[in-house]
Formats: C-alpha cells, sequence, structure tokens
C-alpha cells in the first residue's frame, strides 16, 4: 500500500519537506512544500510553506500563505497559532491581520 503511494508527486514533496524540516534545512524545504502548493493546492501544503517561511524569518511570505491556508481550513489549529506567532514577530502587524 505505501509502495503505491509513492509514486504520487504529491506525496513525495510532503515528505521530502518534511525530511528537510526535521533536519532544519528550512530553505530546501520551501522548495519541496512551494512545489506541493502550487500542483496541489492544498492547506496542508501552504501551511508547511508558510512555517518553513516563518522558521527563514520571511514574515510577510508566511503570513501569506498561513493565511491561505486558514482560508482554505479555519479548523485547523496549528495554522492560527503559527498565524499568531507571524503577527506578534512583525513589527507593526495589522489589527485586523488574523481575522
Amino acid at each position: 500500500m505505501f509502495d503505491k503511494n509513492l509514486n504520487d508527486p504529491n506525496i513525495l514533496y510532503q515528505l521530502a519537506g518534511d525530511c528537510y524540516s526535521r533536519l532544519g534545512k528550512f530553505e530546501d524545504s520551501k522548495v519541496m512544500f512551494l512545489m506541493a502548493a502550487e500542483e496541489f493546492k492544498s492547506s496542508f501544503s501552504f501551511f508547511r510553506l508558510g512555517c518553513a517561511d516563518y522558521h527563514l524569518n520571511m514574515l510577510n511570505e508566511a503570513e501569506k500563505e498561513l493565511s491561505l491556508a486558514n482560508s482554505l481550513d479555519s479548523s485547523c489549529a496549528e495554522t492560527w497559532g503559527y498565524l499568531t506567532l507571524v503577527l506578534l514577530k512583525k513589527e507593526n502587524p495589522e489589527y485586523s491581520a488574523a481575522y
């Protein structure tokens, strides 16, 4: 069953991105999650892309990606958490940015 899933590019991008994240290679992780987000447009892909940008201190990009992930699935608490971290880390966040 797992071997069949390895033929799915989305799963390969997600697995590679996760491995890079765990190794602290957030630039490489970003590339993998960007490929997944562009091709499959899932909330999880945009969430992980936003997390990579957060760790790279690319806060404007992270905010956009996490906001998109939130619009695709507003029930994910981790997305809300990272979006909050991004806004707290920014120097002058918009007051309505989290809505």
